[in-house]
This record gives C-alpha cells, sequence and structure tokens, in this order.
C-alpha cells in the first residue's frame, strides 16, 4: 500500500485510501490500537508482514471513493478527506 493518510485519534491510529501493489485504488479504512504497542514491539517480517500488530476493518457511513495521495483530518467528531486522485 502507497500513498494511503493516516491519523491518530484518541488510541487508535486509522489509516484510509492508498494504491494498492498491482495500482487499483483503495477505498478502505483500517484502525490499529496505539497504546497495546510500541515501536520496539513493531517486527518485520518478510513479505512486509508486521507480527504482533491487529488492524482491524472500519466500516464508514458515506465513505469516499477510492481514491489515493489525498489528505486526513479530524474536525470535531468527524474525519475530513481532502484532495488525493479518484478513480
Amino acid at each position: 500500500m502507497a500513498f494511503h493518510s493516516a491519523i491518530r485519534v484518541g488510541r487508535n491510529m486509522l489509516v484510509y485510501g492508498g494504491q494498492r501493489k498491482g495500482g487499483s485504488m483503495n477505498r478502505e479504512t483500517w484502525k490499529v490500537i496505539l497504546s497495546e504497542f510500541s515501536p520496539r514491539d513493531w517486527q518485520l517480517t518478510t513479505g512486509d508482514k508486521m507480527e504482533d500488530i491487529v488492524w482491524t476493518k472500519v466500516r464508514c457511513l458515506n465513505a469516499p471513493t477510492e481514491r489515493y495521495g489525498q489528505t486526513m483530518t479530524r474536525i470535531g467528531s468527524k474525519l475530513h478527506v481532502i484532495g488525493g486522485l479518484e478513480r
């Protein structure tokens, strides 16, 4: 995954969109709970998979279209996706 956006919301890090290895765009949002891990716990293995980190797919209402190269910001209780290239 490349050209995605990430933002910290409380104890969570949310990652949205991006471009997959084959070039297709993504509209999924994933989260990981940061407080459960410290950077020294992160271990890269072959194939770029991280061990000991559990990612959970987030269901979003009114999710934007597939895109990459965007930015994401939080205003109040809402996340806003700005810019990027759409499908």
